[in-house]
This record gives C-alpha cells, structure tokens and sequence, in this order.
C-alpha cells in the first residue's frame, strides 16, 4: 500500500468538523472516532445481523480508549503498528499480526511507533457500529 497520502488523510481528519458536515456531504459510513489522544477514522465496511466489519486509520502517537462490548472482536493490523492491552495483558501487533477480545473485556490501544491501519470485526452484529444507528 502506497503510504504518501497518510499525512493528508491525518491533516484532514484533525481539521475536520463530523458534526458539522450533513450526510449529503460526506458517507455516514466515514466516521471520526473519539480518542483520549490523536485521531482516527473508521470505515464502515459490514453491518448484519450476525457480523459488523470496519476498516480503521488510526495516527502514530494516538491513545484508543478504554472501552468493552458484548460482542467477540477480531483485530487484524494490515499496515503500521498498535500496542494492545486486552484484559490487562499487553501484545504488540504488527502486519499481519491478529488478536482476538472476549466478549465483555477491557481493551484499549496505543499506536507509538506508526500509523496504523487494521480491520475489526466483530461477531454478532455490534448494534449501530460501524454503521450510524438508523435515523441519525
């Protein structure tokens, strides 16, 4: 993957206002993450019943929050690096390195040495990700 456009794809996303921007400008499927530090845009890729997939950037020096959900997730980095803390244990993934959280556990992620570009999928459908819930 040709990586020139990364600073861009960064800049953009740090000057954009997601809140300010109606759906007839850009996809809903493009959503800007919130983020204890950096940034990060996810890309809705699947929502059903029995699956949800996005395709996320996430910026060198960012800090993914704390956060868990019902639902078993896979993460699998295709390009860059992430340090993973999935119940207190600690993994460095690099390409093509996957891990997998329990449903109901704590995890959160740090990306120190790179832009990173990854897919999550989870399994059953997580209800309103990565699409927006219906109506918004």
């Amino acid at each position: 993957m040709n990586a020139s456009y990364l600073p861009e794809l960064r800049d953009l996303a740090e000057r954009l206002d997601f809140s300010q921007i109606s759906k007839e400008t850009y996809s809903p499927s493009i959503v800007k993450m919130d983020m204890i530090k950096g940034t990060s845009l996810m890309f809705g890729l699947l929502n059903e019943p029995n699956i949800s997939c996005a395709k996320q950037f996430v910026s060198m020096g960012s800090v993914f929050p704390h956060h868990h959900h019902e639902e078993k997730e896979c993460i699998i980095v295709y390009e860059g690096m992430m340090v993973i803390n999935v119940g207190g244990e600690e993994f460095t993934l690099r390409q093509g390195g996957c891990t997998f959280v329990e449903p109901g556990v704590e995890h959160f992620a740090t990306f120190p040495e790179s832009d990173c570009w990854f897919l999550a999928v989870t399994i059953p459908q997580t209800e309103g990700w990565p699409a927006p819930p219906k109506g918004v």
